[in-house]
């Protein structure tokens, strides 16, 4: 199967768990065999669980940052295992929380899949990360999982159209939150702004910078630093545009 028609697979799919319905024709299921897991399993999943697995999660992430090279691998095997713990026996808000925190290591999964350049399996995770968040009803990790999805397809795949669409899609959803989610919002503004400038969209790439250096700067260190990269990137991007679009981004700053 082509990269092109597994990308529209993706989106396909995407699109129906984001807005509920198959807007972009029928989801195609996106499925990884799973090996064998000698360790016993709980009987029973309890918060202090959920929070184990959140920790074991924060400490891959740093190690995922640090540029760590066995994080495929790794990954591979938590997730599979940790995908068991959702049909053991929990209490309704703990097996929420579960499904919530199952979507967050399955979208560090597919980041670190990505980075190495294994597209089949890091757009399997993402499919999982999307589905377990629709699932806990966690919005917040539906656009993080999506968007970690048109990461790849922006800086691995050269498919800034694919990119855009899925960036789009998760701006669509973000209105769902409570807050509306500003650093998410900076985060979507950038990214579309680079998906723009380069399908040659220079006017509305520039209003999108405007729009997100607007906003509240991000707290998150690591979260601010890649936007600076992504806005950089846009910047150069529109250099080779006319000056009258070129004075449109730089107004920006």
């Amino acid at each position: 199967m082509r990269e092109t028609v597994k990308r529209r697979n993706f989106l396909a799919s995407a699109a129906a768990t984001l807005l509920g319905e198959p807007a972009l024709g029928p989801a195609v299921a996106i499925d990884q065999c799973l090996g064998r897991h000698p360790t016993p399993l709980p009987a029973r999943i309890v918060k202090a669980d959920v929070a184990a697995l959140h920790r074991l999660t924060e400490k891959l992430r740093a190690l995922g940052r640090a540029g760590h090279a066995g994080m495929p691998s790794v990954l591979r095997e938590l997730t599979a295992r940790h995908d068991l713990y959702e049909a053991l026996p929990a209490d309704d808000w703990v097996h929420q929380l579960l499904l919530s925190q199952l979507a967050e290591l399955h979208t560090l999964a597919g980041w670190c899949h990505t980075d190495a350049m294994l597209a089949d399996t890091a757009r399997y995770h993402y499919s999982r990360a999307l589905r377990l968040a629709q699932e806990a009803g966690d919005v917040s990790a539906m656009v993080s999982a999506a968007t970690h999805a048109a990461h790849g397809y922006t800086f691995h795949q050269d498919a800034p159209n694919d990119a855009l669409k899925l960036y789009q899609l998760a701006e669509m959803k973000l209105i769902d939150l409570p807050a509306g989610g500003a650093a998410q919002q900076v985060q979507l503004h950038t990214w579309i702004a680079q998906c723009l400038a380069l399908t040659g969209q220079g006017r509305a790439a520039g209003e999108r910078l405007r729009r997100a250096a607007a906003l509240p700067p991000i707290p998150d260190a690591f979260d601010a630093a890649d936007i600076e990269y992504v806005r950089s990137r846009t910047m150069l991007a529109l250099g080779g545009v006319p000056s009258m679009v070129r004075r449109t981004w730089l107004a920006v700053r």
